[in-house]
């Protein structure tokens, strides 16, 4: 049937998903291939077919989230304006929410010894994620109508503030505050992140 999976394609994002839970549960040296395979009702050879071996598999699970963040930055270059740069909160949390413990993955991954394979595989895709936000964000304040006073380094560090900060609070700071990161949380954060640029960037 045209654009039904293949069985193929099945097997190979079960094994993603599979990985993705693992991985952010757990330290990249903890997470066998076995176990992964046992999740995804798969086996061990699936994951050498696919992706060579653990490695190759943490990077589709890392590329997989990239790609999306990336697609979502390309939906607002056209929005170069303050909204624009709400946009991009919006457009991360949109991202995040079927997974929100990844960005713990990366910070736990980026806080490891340079030689560490994990650390590699996302300092090496973050290089390309990294740009395109910069680029985005540079487009956006220089035609946006800003207060004149304000440090754009400063404005860059408010918005990853924004964007990161709510995926990697402590749990227990989650419960004290009474906050559940679900979808609709995540719509209601970034309609208020969206306001609260508008009236603290714009002149």
């Amino acid at each position: 049937m045209v654009g039904r999976p293949s069985e193929d394609s099945r097997v190979r994002q079960r094994l993603i998903d599979a990985a993705a839970q693992l991985f952010t549960s757990l330290p990249y040296e903890k997470v066998s291939t076995r176990a992964i395979a046992t999740r995804a009702d798969s086996n061990i050879g699936m994951i050498r077919y696919y992706f060579a071996n653990k490695a190759g598999l943490f990077e589709a699970v890392c590329r997989q989230f990239i790609d999306q963040m990336t697609a979502q930055l390309e939906r607002f270059v056209n929005n170069s304006s303050v909204d624009g740069l709400g946009d991009i909160i919006s457009g991360y949390y949109e991202t995040m929410a079927p997974l929100p413990a990844f960005p713990k993955l990366v910070q736990r991954a980026m806080s490891l010894p340079e030689d560490d394979p994990s650390r590699q595989i996302i300092q090496r895709l973050f290089t390309h994620i990294n740009d395109t936000f910069d680029r985005k964000i540079d487009a956006s304040m220089s035609k946006a109508d800003l207060k004149p006073d304000l440090d754009p380094k400063l404005i860059r560090m408010s918005l990853i503030s924004l964007m990161v900060f709510p995926f990697l609070m402590p749990p227990a700071i989650m419960q004290m505050q009474g906050i559940k990161l679900d979808t609709n949380f995540l719509q209601r954060l970034a309609k208020h992140n969206k306001e609260l640029l508008k009236h603290g960037l714009s002149a």
